[in-house]
C-alpha cells in the first residue's frame, strides 16, 4: 500500500463498562507503533489523539456523540488529502466515528463494505442493552437502527458487512442483525470450517459489489491467550497467528479504505504481549505483512 498512513488515536474508555481501553491509544504511541510501520516500508505518521471532554450537564451519549464528530471529520480529511486512515481504540464506540468518516469522503451515493472481526455483535440499541454500554452499539447505529423509531442514517448495507469471530451475544441483537439479513460467522463455524476460508467468503462479501470496503478489528475476537489485553476477555476466540495470515492473504487481494483496531486495554496486558500483536495486526492490515 503506497498511500501514507495516518494513525488516529480514539483515546476513550467511557463507553465500555472497564474504561482502562481509553488507555490503549496513547499506549501505543509509546510503544512506537508509527516506528513498527516505518520499518516495515509504510509510510506512517501519527494524527490526532482525541479524549473524551465532558461538558457540565451533558449525558454520557453526548460526550461520546461530540467525540465521534470530531474523529468523523479528521478520518474525512485524511482520505480526501489521499492518506488512509488507521483509528486505534479506546473503546469501540470510535467505530460510528471512523465509519462515518469514510463514507463521507467516499461519497452519500457510494456503497461501503465492512468487516467487523469481533467477539461480540455490538448490534444492542437502547431498547435491547442489558449493560447500557455504547460500545455494544455500534454496529447497530451504522446499519442505520438507532435513531427515532428504530431508523436512522445507514453508514452500511446489511449485504455487505460480515462478522467474524462471535461468541458472546444477546439473542435481541443476534434476533436484530438475522433481520436484516448481516452475515455472521461465529467461532463454531470458523472451527469447523477454517479460519482463512471464512476469511476469504467475509472478504468477497464486503468487497464484491462496493466502492470500498474497511476492516474493524476488537482485539478481543481474539483468545485471550494470545491477546490478554482486553476489557471483555472471551475464552474460545481466534488464534493470533491464524488471524494474521488469514488477514494478510484478503490484504493482498484488496486493500482497505481504512482500518481501526479497538479495544486495547493495556491495563490488562500481560509482558506487552497485546502491544506486540496489536503492531503485528497494524503491519498486516496496512499491507506490510507480519515479521
Amino acid at each position: 500500500m503506497s498511500k501514507r498512513v495516518v494513525l488516529l488515536g480514539y483515546a476513550s474508555g467511557i463507553g465500555a463498562m472497564d474504561p482502562g481501553c481509553g488507555e490503549g491509544p496513547p499506549r501505543l504511541h509509546r510503544s512506537g507503533l508509527d516506528d513498527t510501520l516505518r520499518a516495515r516500508g509504510i509510510d506512517a505518521v501519527w494524527g490526532a489523539m482525541y479524549f473524551p471532554e465532558p461538558r457540565r450537564g451533558e449525558s454520557l451519549h453526548d460526550t461520546i456523540q461530540r467525540l465521534n464528530k470530531r474523529l468523523t471529520l479528521h478520518v474525512t480529511d485524511v482520505l480526501q488529502g489521499g492518506g488512509r486512515p488507521l483509528v486505534l481504540g479506546g473503546d469501540h464506540s470510535s467505530a460510528a466515528g471512523t465509519w462515518r468518516g469514510v463514507l463521507t469522503a467516499l461519497g452519500a451515493d457510494k456503497c461501503l463494505g465492512l468487516l467487523w472481526v469481533d467477539a461480540h455483535l455490538d448490534a444492542h440499541t437502547p431498547e435491547t442493552t442489558h449493560s447500557g454500554m455504547i460500545h455494544g452499539m455500534p454496529l447497530a447505529m451504522l446499519l442505520g437502527r438507532l435513531g427515532r423509531g428504530g431508523a436512522g442514517q445507514a453508514v452500511v448495507r446489511p449485504e455487505h458487512v460480515a462478522i467474524v469471530g462471535a461468541r458472546s451475544f444477546e439473542p435481541e441483537e443476534l434476533a436484530l442483525l438475522r433481520e436484516l439479513g448481516v452475515r455472521i460467522h461465529g467461532m463454531e463455524e470458523v472451527e469447523a470450517r477454517g479460519l482463512a476460508v471464512i476469511m476469504r467468503e467475509a472478504h468477497a462479501r464486503v468487497a464484491r459489489e462496493t466502492d470500498a470496503y474497511g476492516i474493524s478489528v476488537d482485539v478481543d475476537a481474539m483468545d485471550p491467550r494470545d491477546a490478554p489485553g482486553v476489557g471483555t476477555p472471551e475464552s474460545g476466540g481466534l488464534r493470533a497467528e491464524a488471524l494474521l495470515v488469514a488477514l494478510a492473504e484478503i490484504v493482498a487481494l484488496r486493500e482497505p479504505v481504512a482500518i481501526e483496531i479497538a479495544e486495547f486495554n493495556p491495563l490488562h496486558d500481560r509482558e506487552d504481549r497485546t502491544v506486540r500483536i496489536v503492531h503485528e495486526l497494524a503491519a498486516v492490515l496496512t499491507g506490510a505483512g507480519s515479521a
